[in-house]
């Protein structure tokens, strides 16, 4: 090659060739490429251009302007990649940074893993940077995983910013937790929102889960507000009690009643522990003509005299 340089303490470094390239620090390796520089004892540079590798046992495979600063981080190829923080690592892409203890961007572009064992896959200006370590995106554009332990698999502009949130995927969707609080998920979906404990926004539009162990299976701008409420479905339901429940259908409410169940549409609740229908149709009843057989409670179909009874 053409005016590489080598210079350390004990020596044992190497330039394999190319031009202007620099290892110099003591078992340090520049295999070929333009102005590579390996600056750190153990360090490595396979190649390509303006690279560098300025910390113990660190290493860059190629490509050009990437950075491997701190021990033992890896930078694979790509472009403008920077591994900072130790045992980092970058597999290639563009612009992204591996910035955590024992954080990995595997490629894409402007993607940043900023937490200690911090993941971003791929994709496309992704973060992930969960306070207290462990935070995933496994790819789609701009999703941002602040949780510690939260993962978003994918998607667009989505958010998981609580202790071991999750995100599947869809657009603009949230799973957060307030005071400590964790483990609420959004499937998929847009605008949906899971924010308490163990909240759960299947899919669907504009959804929100927001208390204990509250549910919306997906449908349109249902929301699910008591402890242990459920939505199904449907469109711009609120089941508010706790345990309260709807089905699915449109414009119904349970308005903070405990138990409260709703099957139809355009039903307010006003009574607890009570389920509310706006027709019922009962199919296939017992028939029975010894009424003490049957327990307490019991609807069935007499056939002497053609009605449906209730056995007190």
């Amino acid at each position: 090659g053409a005016n590489n340089t080598t210079n350390s303490c004990f020596g044992f470094n190497t330039i394999g060739g190319g031009s202007a390239n620099i290892a110099s620090s003591d078992y340090s390796t520049v295999s070929g490429g333009v102005c590579n520089t390996a600056s750190a004892n153990f360090s490595t540079v396979s190649g390509g251009y303006l690279n560098t590798a300025s910390n113990n046992h660190s290493a860059v495979g190629g490509g050009r302007f990437n950075t491997a600063s701190a021990i033992a981080t890896t930078v694979g190829g790509g472009c403008f990649n920077t591994a900072s923080c130790f045992y980092s690592t970058i597999g290639g892409g563009r612009g992204n940074v591996a910035s955590g203890t024992r954080s990995t961007v595997s490629g894409g572009y402007n993607n940043t893993a900023s937490s200690a064992s911090s993941t971003v896959s791929g994709g496309y200006s992704n973060i992930a940077c969960g306070t207290l370590g462990g935070s995933t995106v496994g790819g789609g554009c701009c999703n941002l995983a602040t949780g510690s332990n939260s993962v978003i698999s994918g998607g667009r502009f989505n958010t998981a910013s609580g202790y071991y949130t999750t995100v599947g995927g869809g657009k603009n969707n949230t799973a957060t937790s307030f005071s400590g609080v964790a483990f609420s998920t959004v499937s998929g979906g847009y605008c949906n929102i899971a924010s308490c404990c163990a909240a759960v926004v299947g899919g669907g539009q504009s959804n929100t889960a927001s208390c204990y162990n509250a549910t919306v299976s997906g449908g349109l701008s249902n929301t699910a507000s008591g402890d242990g409420s459920t939505v199904g479905g449907g469109c711009c339901n609120v089941a508010s009690g706790v345990s309260s429940a709807i089905l699915g259908g449109k414009n119904n409410n349970t308005c903070n009643l405990a138990n409260a169940m709703i099957v139809g549409s355009d039903i307010t609740a006003d009574r607890a522990c009570t389920t509310f229908v706006n027709k019922l149709s009962a199919k296939n009843l017992d028939e029975c003509v010894t009424v003490g057989s049957l327990p307490s409670g019991s609807f069935y179909y007499d056939s002497a005299t053609c009605l449906v009874l209730f056995k007190p």
